[in-house]
């Protein structure tokens, strides 16, 4: 059995569902937004992989080995981790928690990919503001800046 074979779905896209993903997408739910979209079909898509899973597709049998039986997100407490002042200190302070075997290491990565993106965009507000000064305008934050930008 391949995705071909299988019905066609339900006719007619929802624009109102589509809307309002893009709505919740816009104010920083992207997680939510799609968990709410797909929840009317997620039991139908889930029997869908199971049957191709079964008819030995190797994708759909890693999709339903990813979404039923995946891990548990790890909860990690690091209060040193608010005492640390700059991105270096708290990519220090992750490490050494990981070294300690205090947090796996994939806790760890997405900890340290946090903390980048967290340095990424204070970079960025701080090019903004400079660039600002440069033409001699208002500093502006970044917020601002994303807020304007924003489609309604």
């Amino acid at each position: 059995m391949t995705p071909q074979d299988l019905p066609a779905p339900a006719s007619g896209s929802r624009p109102e569902d589509l809307r309002e993903l893009a709505k919740a997408v816009r104010q920083g739910q992207l997680g939510l937004a799609v968990q709410q979209y797909l929840a009317p079909s997620l039991q139908a898509t889930l029997d869908t992989l199971a049957r191709l899973a079964e008819a030995g597709d190797p994708r759909s049998l890693a999709l339903i080995l990813q979404y039923t039986a995946g891990a548990k997100a790890e909860h990690v407490v690091m209060p040193e981790l608010r005492d640390a002042k700059t991105p270096e200190a708290r990519a220090e302070v992750v490490l050494c928690a990981i070294a300690d075997g205090r947090v796996s290491i994939q806790a760890g990565k997405e900890l340290l990919d946090a903390i980048r993106s967290t340095a990424g965009l204070r970079d960025m507000s701080e090019l903004m503001d400079r660039l600002d000064r440069l033409e001699g305008k208002r500093p502006r934050h970044l917020r601002d800046v994303l807020d304007a930008a924003d489609v309604a």
